[in-house]
């Protein structure tokens, strides 16, 4: 009886420990710019200083989705009108100037944008202050 009893409350501190890990896990947010290949291109590796061509598509981050993504905000693909800018220069958000650089021609990438790399404490548009956000990037073109 006793060993059952044991086995019992061992079983409910370590289930009581998981679900404490699990919540802290879902309370984090992003405090610094993450960024992964979901596509690979073919075309040639972009840096500073070119002009690059992109499409986007931004949602809230959300820490309880298993996607990470919550609502989405805005998309280019939506207007059917990508945007050009000088990388590196300032033009966009600072987390454009830091993700982007390194993706192919052709590639996809998804960047985790933190208030202090997107639009701060001010907003902008449908995206609320101080909002953490997650980006789809499809890399167009680059010249020099």
């Amino acid at each position: 009886m006793r060993a059952c009893l044991v086995a019992l409350l061992l079983a409910a501190a370590v289930s009581a420990c998981s679900t404490r890990a699990e919540n802290q896990q879902a309370k984090m947010i992003v405090r610094s710019l993450q960024a992964s290949d979901v596509k690979v291109g073919p075309g040639d590796e972009v840096k500073d200083g070119q002009t690059v061509t992109i499409d986007y598509t931004v949602w809230l981050y959300d820490s309880q989705d298993p996607g990470r993504k919550g609502r989405r905000l805005d998309s280019t693909l939506d207007r059917h009108a990508p945007v050009t800018f000088r990388l590196g220069a300032g033009q966009m958000i600072p987390a454009f100037d830091m993700g982007i650089p390194g993706m192919r021609v052709g590639g996809t990438r998804e960047l985790w944008v933190p208030p202090s790399l997107g639009f701060g404490s001010k907003g902008n548009g449908p995206i609320p202050p101080d909002a953490t956000l997650v980006y789809d990037i499809i890399l167009r073109s680059a010249k020099e």
